[in-house]
């Protein structure tokens, strides 16, 4: 090469890198253009013309040739296998021997700082100049739709298995190679691929979700060309690499909203544990709300995620609206168990469904993992750097890593094949030994199943299944009765010729069969490998012939009811409960006698076909009445169920003719003295009509009513009763609804607390490893609780520790991770408790009642005129316990609703995560934050406002921070209750001079107050539709008690009294938001004349009691669109004639 020559090559990498030598990029990075590759291949022809190109290797040919042959790779080849002739062709000279074509590529990539790509011990020479190359434009312009499927198949593929670089995006490639022309199924293709997956996942974070990813890359990350094997000047590969970007994130997206079960095996100090936890974002956007429900249904501010298993369905947690509104909406997740969702021990065996309750409405969301746990070895493998050992899956599976952790069912053998096992421990409660295999191993049951377990596999084998089919809607069996043989689905939908679906019976002695005609009964299922004779997986399953049908006619007054069963098979029929079973070829009709009792049991039918072929049905009596059913088991009359598990409570309701009215009656019963002067508090809701003479419906529908109604008692014992009564007033089925269903005896003298006899009785002894007792110093509640121990000679018996520190205790029983147990309270008195800093943890420690309230009452009037006081962190700590117990089981809480501007105070300084508690409040004790008064909202925001200016001085100069924390507040209440706008305009008008309120209906209620008359009647109208005259509309005496203090036109005189409460009721809430003060009951009301209410700063104030607050719950309760839409109206007329004051901060 002549010095000119030499040159060209330094002037192209200066210009691309500001070096003279290469710096190790991939040869595609240099984005050689047109121009300059024409002026190299040129070069190249020349020099050959004068040098014996098979000496070259001696020169710098070779650094030339290697630029050269990787660039005309990506711009000639086309279609088929990748060969030499496309870069000799073009020079005009043959291809030279293939060792010299080796040399020149050793001794030119090593020149350009590049590796030579090996694949199983062997160098890949032509390989790794055309992967140098990057992606073939012609190959992908001329194979467009394939390569696209390839890509966003392996891109999928890449995000679920939580991304790994380039290995694993090309190892997935591999896999995914079906998907493309057997011309492309090359090296070459696989390796590409991989790079530029792994570098579009990585650029993902800069893109973010723009819409011109381009444009958005060039601004932030200038050369970030240079990572991608594809030339975007060509508009194929520009569109190519636009949508894998799209498909990136989107694939975002659904990651950080998706919901996911983890499967894990820890060892910890009881031994080796295995549990599943649920993965669900912090924050949820709207959009994908409406994605797991499937539509774009309207959303309310609070959504509940139910947990459904055979013993239960429970609130696992709630989504509560935190900011915005429409498409553009959040909702913030909040755990109801301290440890978020996690099932343990032989719960993952267990059935765990995951609903979306809306409304009245309950939808099934696809969860990953989801599967419960079979019967098989449960394969484990370390991940991440904590030495957690997570689930991968069941049965025969294979892994990258080292060694692995099986967990095998008893009975089954270990039998190394190339490869070693160590047996660590037997696990009794599963049933289970783990071992720690490495190599390959199979493991062995008695009847020689194989299940084959390998380590250091080229791939990782996650595949997932599950069990789809027809089932029998009407039974109530806890598991599903398939119509025919159900299928075995896998996660991917790929299809493998080599396994195939095989089931036999469960009886020992039993053999595969690979048809299905005759399969009926308890039956195993399973997916076999031909190839590798090993079992994939397998599920128990119980089959009914898959014509098999069921009509019922339901009984009525001395009328007998009937089931008729078509489609069976020939099997015979037995039922104790039945009166006469009748027989005509293939269809049999079962008579039932009448029951005079509207608690109806449930009926077993037995159907047997013979040689072990037998199928248990369980379905409702049919019989005309009402049952309730918890976890698939009929409850009895006037059973106790606890609130928490209201979400898994189910009504059956069953008639035999239709158009009848049913009603659910529900009301608060409490004996307690602390209750006497309650109002009779309850309601009642018309059911929904029956189909086919037959209602199924969740009782979740009323769980915040229901709720509402029982935190009307002070009275952790209060009772919901729930009865279903026809329009004469026939009581068909009752039920009790309580805080707690479970109960702890104390023993003080021993210092031993134990389960209640009948508690004891409800739960079983063999429950009683699920049940830990532990105590919480309610002083200091976010220290760790100390566990008790279990008393080795007595039943259901726990001791308490020594020497406790002095102050009242709580302790706490739990089922799981459920707060099942009333608490009790244990006070450890002592003369020389130590003296706190923290006048509130005094307070509660003190032991002479009296004073102690007095002391709780000064501290929180203090709380009340200073956010800086240090003891809101313990009085935060109290508020979060109200998570898991009432609020009405501690003194500090109670006492607290009696001063409205430390609660006030308390929302204004809570942050996202508390928010929501101390909101809540609310919905537990008997206050509102609808009736705190403006005057007690604008002191306590003034107070807020000026210690946060205090706390940043200087640093807020121009009062922006605080705004934004003002504007936060905003957002949050206002997601809550949208009717909170107004007030926190009239809060800005007041306290932010320099930010006057901009479109606020404030303005326009000053300006033109018949602006609102129209929405008033419009909102009327709406609440007359939804409702009709046979509706039971809730009366409130204490609304008309006050009816005086409503203008004429909001008391709806025209209407009979029964339709005026309702309407009514958020006219005169609004009215007590301006001048509203709470009292206990029995206070004198002062007069007020309709002067007052303009006058903010007038002493005379509208008592709010209790009672009014409780029957105000109800009537909102009966339609919230209404009280909402109107109380949002009303307050803004009321905040509007307000004189405009304005606090200083000075």
């Amino acid at each position: 090469m002549t010095v000119g020559e030499s040159n060209w090559l330094t002037q192209f990498i200066f210009t691309r890198t500001r070096n003279t030598a290469p710096d190790g990029r991939p040869l595609y990075a240099y984005k050689c253009e047109d121009k300059k590759y024409e002026e190299l291949k040129e070069q190249l022809i020349q020099q050959l013309q004068i040098v014996d190109y098979r000496k070259a290797f001696v020169t710098n040919f070779s650094y030339y040739f290697c630029l050269y042959a990787a660039e005309t790779f990506c711009r000639e080849h086309e279609t088929g296998f990748w060969t030499w002739e496309t870069v000799f062709k073009p020079l005009g000279i043959n291809q030279p021997e293939h060792q010299q074509i080796r040399e020149w590529i050793k001794q030119g990539l090593a020149w350009w700082k590049r590796p030579l790509i090996e694949q199983n011990g062997q160098r890949r020479f032509l390989t790794t100049i055309a992967c140098e190359g990057g992606l073939p434009l012609k190959l992908l312009q001329k194979n467009n739709a394939a390569i696209n499927q390839f890509f966003k198949a392996t891109l999928e593929d890449y995000h679920s298995q939580g991304y790994g670089g380039i290995e694993i995006a090309e190892r997935i490639g591999r896999i995914q190679a079906h998907r493309l022309p057997p011309s492309l199924r090359q090296d070459v293709v696989f390796h590409l691929g991989g790079e530029l997956i792994a570098s579009i996942v990585e650029l993902q974070e800069e893109i973010g979700y723009s819409n011109n990813p381009i444009i958005t890359l060039d601004n932030k990350v200038p050369d970030w060309r240079k990572r991608l094997p594809l030339r975007l000047e060509d508009q194929t590969a520009e569109s190519l690499f636009n949508g894998l970007v799209i498909r990136t994130n989107e694939l975002t997206k659904l990651a950080q909203s998706r919901l996911r079960w983890i499967g894990k095996l820890k060892e910890t100090t009881q031994g080796w544990q295995v549990q599943k936890y649920l993965e669900c974002p912090d924050v949820i956007a709207t959009e994908q709300l409406c994605h797991w429900v499937g539509s774009e249904t309207h959303l309310p501010p609070r959504l509940r995620i139910l947990l459904k298993t055979s013993a239960s369905t429970e609130v696992i947690a709630l989504l509560t609206l935190a900011q915005g509104s429409g498409k553009s909406a959040s909702y913030r997740r909040e755990w109801t168990r301290r440890n978020g969702a996690v099932i343990s021990a032989n719960l993952v065996q267990d059935q765990h469904l995951l609903f979306l309750h809306v409304g009245d409405f309950e939808y099934p969301l696809a969860v990953e993992n989801q599967e419960p746990w079979g019967d098989l070895p449960w394969f484990f493998v370390n991940k991440g750097n904590n030495g957690d050992l997570y689930f991968i899956g069941e049965g025969s599976r294979q892994t990258r890593a080292e060694n692995a952790y099986v967990l095998s069912p008893n009975g089954l053998s270990a039998h190394p094949l190339v490869g070693e096992y160590q047996k660590i421990t037997e696990i009794p409660q599963l049933s289970r030994s783990l071992y720690k295999v490495s190599g390959t191993v199979d493991f062995l049951t008695e009847e020689d199943d194989r299940y084959r377990i390998t380590c250091q596999a080229e791939i990782d084998f996650e595949e997932s299944y599950c069990i789809n089919g027809h089932t029998l809607s009407d039974a109530l069996n806890s598991y599903p009765l398939y119509l025919g043989v159900p299928r075995i689905g896998n996660k991917s939908g790929i299809k493998s010729a080599n396994l195939k679906t095989q089931w036999k019976q469960l009886n020992t002695g039993a053999v595969w069969n690979d048809h299905t005609i005759e399969c009926v009964g308890r039956i195993w299922l399973r997916l076999f490998d031909t190839y590798g004779n090993i079992e994939i997986f397998r599920r128990q399953v119980v089959v009914l012939p898959k014509s098999f049908c069921i009509e019922r006619t339901i009984g009525q007054g001395e009328e007998a009811g009937s089931y008729r069963l078509h489609g069976l098979m020939g099997a015979l029929i037995s039922d104790s409960n039945s009166d006469k079973i009748e027989r005509t070829e293939d269809e049999i009709e079962i008579s039932y006698p009448v029951l005079h009792t509207t608690n109806l049991p449930p009926i077993t039918l037995n159907l047997s076909w013979g040689m072990g072929k037998e199928v248990s049905i369980n379905l409702p009596y049919p019989q005309r009445g009402a049952v309730f059913q918890l976890a698939g088991q009929t409850l009895s009359r006037d059973e106790t169920v606890s609130l928490e598990r209201l979400g898994g409570l189910r009504l059956f309701l069953q008639d035999h003719a239709g158009g009848r009215r049913y009603w659910l009656d529900v009301e608060l019963i409490s004996a307690d003295a602390l209750d006497c002067e309650l109002p009779r508090l309850r309601f009642r809701d018309r059911l929904a009509i029956l189909i086919s003479g037959r209602l199924e419906t969740s009782l979740l529908t009323w769980q915040d009513r229901i709720a509402s109604l029982l935190s009307s008692s002070r009275s952790l014992d209060a009772l919901i009763r729930l009865e279903v009564s026809t329009s004469q007033g026939e009581t068909l089925a009752r039920l009790n609804i309580a805080r707690f269903d479970c109960f702890l005896e104390p023993n003080f003298p021993a210092h031993q607390v134990r389960l209640s006899t009948s508690t004891l009785e409800k739960i079983g002894q063999s429950h009683l490893q699920n049940i830990h007792l532990e105590m919480l110093p309610l002083w200091s509640p976010k220290d760790q609780p100390i566990p008790l121990e279990i008393n080795l000679e007595l039943i259901a018996c726990w001791n308490l520790p020594d020497q406790l520190a002095p102050g009242p205790w709580w302790i706490v029983g739990r089922d799981g991770d459920w707060v099942r147990f009333r608490p009790i309270l244990w006070s450890i008195s002592e003369s020389d408790v130590s003296q706190s800093e923290s006048k509130l943890e005094s307070a509660i420690r003190e032991s002479n009642s009296v004073l102690r309230e007095q002391i709780l009452d000064e501290v929180l009037r203090e709380l009340g005129e200073n956010p800086e006081d240090s003891d809101w962190f313990l009085l935060f700590d109290l508020i979060r316990l109200s998570r898991e117990f009432p609020a009405s089981s501690m003194n500090v809480l109670t006492r607290l609703v009696g001063y409205p501007q430390t609660l006030a105070l308390a929302l204004l300084k809570s942050d996202d995560e508390l928010f929501d508690c101390v909101w809540n409040l609310a919905e537990q004790l008997p206050f509102s934050w609808s009736l705190l008064s403006a005057y007690c909202w604008q002191e306590a925001t003034s107070l807020y406002i000026h210690s946060l200016q205090n706390a940043l001085g200087e640093i807020d100069i121009n009062g922006d921070i605080v705004f934004g924390i003002f504007q936060k507040f905003r957002e949050r209440a206002c997601s809550r209750r949208q009717y909170w706008s107004s007030l926190c305009d009239w809060l800005q008008e007041r306290t932010f001079i320099d930010k006057p309120i901009q479109s606020s209906p404030l303005i326009i209620s000053r300006r033109l107050p018949s602006f609102f008359d129209e929405q008033i009647a419009n909102a009327e109208q709406e609440l007359q539709s939804r409702h009709d005259a046979d509706e039971h509309w809730p009366p409130s005496q204490e609304v008309f008690d006050r009816l005086e203090l409503l203008n004429e036109w909001n008391l709806y005189q025209h209407l009979a009294p029964i339709y005026r409460s309702v309407r009514c009721a958020p006219f005169l809430a609004s009215r007590l938001s301006i001048k509203g003060i709470l009292s206990n009951a029995g206070t004198t009301v002062p007069n007020i004349t309709e002067d007052n209410w303009t006058n903010l700063q007038s002493l005379q104030a509208y008592l709010v009691t209790e009672n009014l607050i409780y029957e105000l719950r109800l009537l909102r309760a009966f339609d919230p669109d209404w009280f909402d839409t109107v109380y949002a109206i009303a307050l803004t007329i009321e905040l509007s004639k307000l004189p405009v004051e304005t606090t200083s901060h000075d």
